[in-house]
């Protein structure tokens, strides 16, 4: 009798050993989600988009240290809210699935609805109807086309650096034609002078020695 007592107790034992033991290693919650309808979710998120994961890190948490966080880059192809004019985004998700965690995986494509933390950082959940662009189907019909995010960014030149930039062309003159002198009708001006008055000047210095010649020949006349 006292054996048979000994042998339950030990089996006893042994079972609650397991119990506890399956107990420590499963982990201290679960994550339990209700998927929105599509509206919903749309209405709910902070953004929506359609990107292709370039990357993965493991990065630490401020919530929950011990839980961590996988910081997620996506190259963005097509945006029905919150990201208009991003080409790529940077989203963050618990590392663990027991903590709502999504897993993504790189170089693979998803239809992402994110929400904004207080800290302002873009975060998905695995309750969110986030899910690989393959089987985004149904949600698609429902968002519609979506819209190619447009970057504008300053194309103005500048000058490189170390060198001087270029001084700013001086302003044109307009070019004046140089003053004529004014021409009267039926008359022509030249360089110099007019020639006859040059002429009259001529005569005018010659004619007293004209008239001296004059004298002197008739003086010899009479003194014939």
């Amino acid at each position: 009798m006292i054996r048979s007592i000994s042998r339950v107790s030990l089996l006893l034992s042994t079972i609650v050993a397991v119990a506890v033991s399956v107990a420590s290693s499963s982990p201290a919650h679960a994550c339990k989600c209700m998927f929105p309808p599509v509206e919903a979710a749309r209405e709910d998120a902070t953004a929506v988009f359609e990107g292709r994961v370039l990357s993965i890190e493991d990065v630490p948490s401020a919530g929950e240290p011990s839980v961590g966080e996988k910081l997620v880059t996506l190259a963005v192809v097509r945006t029905w809210k919150g990201v208009e004019s991003d080409e790529r985004i940077a989203v963050y998700t618990n590392a663990q699935s027991a903590a709502c965690g999504y897993s993504f995986a790189k170089d693979t494509s998803y239809l992402v609805y994110a929400r904004s933390s207080d800290d302002k950082k873009l975060n998905v959940s695995s309750c969110s109807r986030t899910k690989p662009l393959a089987d985004a189907a149904d949600d698609l019909k429902v968002l519609g086309a979506g819209s190619t995010p447009v970057h504008i960014e300053n194309k103005a030149a500048t000058p490189a650096e170390g060198t001087a930039a270029p001084a700013p062309a001086a302003p044109t003159q307009p070019v004046v034609p140089a003053a004529q002198p004014a021409k009267k009708k039926g008359c022509s001006v030249t360089q110099g002078g007019d020639t006859r008055a040059s002429a009259a000047s001529a005569w005018l210095l010659a004619l007293p020695l004209l008239v001296l010649a004059g004298r002197r020949r008739s003086t010899r006349r009479r003194a014939a």
